[in-house]
């Protein structure tokens, strides 16, 4: 028996049998230890805060109601595991109950439902004041609204085109009683020479220009600015260039008149707009298309071509 203990292939078993059992007896009392403390870390408490929308429970149809805020914050304190669904699920809410008060200003607590029994709240604030009145509603017309000064010098401003053109207000029949126009104001840039369209906010005003509290529906309307050069109607006038001593020049057009565009103190001392056509090398009947050079002061002309005839004859002896 002394024998057999005394080969070192025993000692090695055992030493590989008592490895193997220290790393289990190390292992489940590990394993135990993270156990416990996952354990804990469910059951123990934690506070979280969050900011909620405040909801408001009351005849909408009737009354309309301001001076609340849209949110307001809750903390909650309880089990982590508990916390941490609740506000992943968002499943709760915050609201104030109106539905027994009737027109006028009032003190009321908020109140929350869905939140576990296991959790306590405390919500901040804690009262809201509101002020509920009547309910009015109306469609009103839209009225555009700019700076003049910003368009440039002689061009003519178009009627505003608005899409929609009107809007319907909803709120305390006290403040839609007080609105004196609502307003859809473009922000020009300076010196503006072609038409505009923005995608503007509109505005309920007093007579004063003060914002009146109601809700608008839309809130945007689409506006189009049109603005543009004057423009007028005056005749060709044909001035031949190195005309030949024995001929003479019969000279037709197309069209015997063009549209200028101009500003209005430019088109008013304009009658006519010349168009040079260089004979030199003309012998015979020929057909032209010339451009239509721009006067001083012109900013555009349509057509800015003509065709023309030159019919050349002898001249009497």
């Amino acid at each position: 028996m002394r024998k057999f203990l005394n080969r070192p292939i025993i000692y090695k078993i055992l030493a590989l049998l008592f490895a193997v059992g220290l790393y289990f007896y190390v292992h489940d009392n590990n394993l135990g230890i993270s156990k416990n403390i996952a354990e804990n870390s469910q059951v123990a408490n934690t506070m979280r805060s969050a900011s909620v929308p405040l909801e408001l429970e009351f005849d909408s149809d009737k009354y309309f109601v301001t001076g609340y805020p849209e949110k307001v914050n809750i903390n909650l304190d309880g089990p982590a595991a508990v916390v941490t669904v609740l506000l992943n699920n968002n499943n709760f809410k915050v609201f104030a109950d109106l539905s027994s008060l009737g027109v006028g200003t009032h003190q009321v607590k908020l109140q929350q439902s869905g939140i576990n029994n296991q959790i306590t709240t405390k919500i901040s604030p804690e009262t809201i004041t509101v002020n509920i009145q009547p309910r009015g509603a109306v469609t009103l017309p839209i009225q555009p609204s700019f700076n003049k000064a910003s368009i440039a010098s002689g061009y003519n401003i178009g009627i505003p085109q608005l899409s929609p053109d009107t809007v319907s207000v909803t709120g305390p029949q006290s403040e839609i009683a007080k609105i004196s126009r609502i307003e859809a104001h473009l922000n020009l840039p300076p010196n503006v020479k072609e038409t505009v369209e923005q995608q503007v906010m509109l505005q309920a005003l007093d007579a004063n220009g003060n914002q009146v509290n109601v809700v608008l529906n839309p809130e945007t309307t689409h506006v189009q600015l049109p603005i543009n050069l004057p423009s007028k109607e005056v005749n060709l006038k044909f001035n031949l260039k190195n005309p030949s001593d024995k001929l003479n020049y019969e000279v037709t057009s197309n069209n015997s008149k063009v549209k200028v565009f101009a500003p209005q103190a430019v088109l008013d001392g304009l009658d006519e707009v010349n168009v040079s056509v260089d004979v030199a090398n003309v012998k015979d009947v020929t057909e032209q298309d010339l451009k239509i050079e721009l006067p001083t002061g012109i900013m555009g002309v349509t057509p800015d071509t003509t065709h023309i005839k030159i019919n050349p004859t002898n001249k009497e002896s």
